[in-house]
């Protein structure tokens, strides 16, 4: 096992053994959530109105497509440690991609819920390979500095993802986002199919004791170094998703913004995430990843109590909320790179079952609040800051006891 807290090196290189084109690929493998998210969320008000619903109904499709991102994850980690990376990986976008075009013809609210479940289950494979294609190839700093490729390739997706379903909602409705979304499963999946090498090939998987799924998941939850990892990542997650579903009802709601500027709001959030990314790879030359994650804990916790403060008080009307919430944008890009590297560094020889728990913990806390804030929304901004906050008081917590089991683990030594 390589430390990733140990002192980093000074180079500047990227990842060994990820070339460009690979990284491109696991950043488009990485973005399947991002897409079929960010894409139809100017949508939602002409989604509901279509099918006789309402926007707390239109919201649940959001909060179900992130329990099926958490389902899927528990499926695919166990069958590629055993099977390899490729064969999952087909199977899961091409579930993606039919559950695509069956959202396409969605007649109610109720079935469109549950097609943005199955569509979820599918596009988990995706991004639970890449994680794990990175483990294969490369450990330590060096993958944090991969998963912060991965941010920045994959950050053109809620950038550019928003304003264009903003422009095919006016062209040709909220139908045609999900037949986008179709092809865009198409592509990659030709394009993991001609490009993606077996990076766990059958000589690795031959080589190390055969265990079950259930057994394999026990040694990874019977690991507190990872659960400890694998929480402190997913609570970033938990803000990302909490603004997620709440965003739309928020900017626009709340706040009055034009749905035709909604993208570009909602991009420049985007922005901050691509940024601190490309930050957190020249800040691993001079800090360890724990080091780095700590100090944007400690910025998101003062953050988002500005932004609750400006939610209750609206002492600066939007700019409150928007404000704080662009920065906090940039401490989650710090913060899950780092913290998904380390989670996966612990245990390399299980690194699909490892990427399956990651992946869980990311989607099931992002639904998680992202349904209690749908639940306690009342037209304020001022449930989505309460959960952002309550996340980073929670990884404070959980970096506390990061903290003490080294010092427990050193005392021992």
């Amino acid at each position: 096992m390589t430390n990733v807290s140990s002192s980093p090196p000074s180079a500047n290189a990227p990842a060994s053994g990820l070339a460009f084109s690979l990284v491109a690929l696991l950043g488009i493998l990485t973005a399947f959530g991002p897409m079929a998210i960010d894409m139809y969320l100017p949508s939602l008000p002409a989604m509901s109105a279509d099918l006789g619903s309402n926007m707390a109904d239109a919201q649940l499709t959001v909060a179900s497509f992130l329990a099926g991102l958490a389902a899927g994850q528990l499926i695919y980690g166990p069958l590629s440690d055993r099977m390899g990376r490729r064969p999952p990986l087909m199977v899961g976008v091409i579930l993606y991609t039919i559950a695509s075009v069956g959202c396409v013809f969605a007649t109610s609210m109720d079935s469109l819920i549950v097609l943005r479940f199955v569509q979820a289950v599918g596009g988990a494979a995706a991004p639970l390979i890449a994680r794990a294609v990175i483990s294969d190839r490369c450990s330590g700093i060096e993958a944090a500095r991969a998963f912060s490729l991965l941010m920045l390739v994959m950050g053109a997706s809620p950038i550019l993802a928003p304003t264009l379903g903003g422009l095919i909602l006016m062209v040709g409705g909220w139908r045609t986002i999900f037949w986008v979304l179709t092809a865009f499963g198409l592509v990659a999946l030709v394009w993991a199919f001609i490009a993606l090498p077996e990076t766990f090939p059958a000589e690795k998987r031959n080589s190390r004791p055969k265990e079950s799924m259930l057994k394999a998941f026990g040694q990874v939850l019977s690991n507190r170094e990872i659960l400890r990892f694998a929480m402190l990542a997913s609570l970033g997650s938990a803000c990302l998703f909490t603004y997620i579903s709440n965003a739309a009802n928020v900017m626009i709601g709340t706040y009055g913004i034009d749905p035709t500027f909604f993208g570009y709001v909602f991009g420049l959030n985007a922005c901050a995430i691509v940024g601190s990314a490309q930050i957190n790879r020249m800040l691993l030359n001079r800090h360890t990843p724990l080091k780095i994650v700590q100090a944007a804990n400690m910025a998101l916790l003062v953050l988002a109590a500005l932004m609750l403060i400006g939610a209750v008080t609206d002492y600066a009307g939007k700019f409150g909320v928007l404000v704080p919430m662009f920065f906090i944008m940039a401490c989650i890009g710090l913060t899950n790179s780092n913290a998904t590297a380390m989670a996966m560094d612990v245990d390399r020889g299980r690194a699909g079952t490892v990427s399956s728990f990651v992946g869980f913990m990311h989607f099931a806390m992002g639904a998680l609040f992202a349904s209690v804030t749908g639940a306690l929304a009342d037209g304020t901004a001022r449930p989505m800051a309460g959960a952002i906050l309550l996340a980073a008081i929670l990884g404070a917590v959980t970096l506390r006891l990061i903290h003490r089991a080294r010092r427990l683990k050193a005392a021992t030594v």
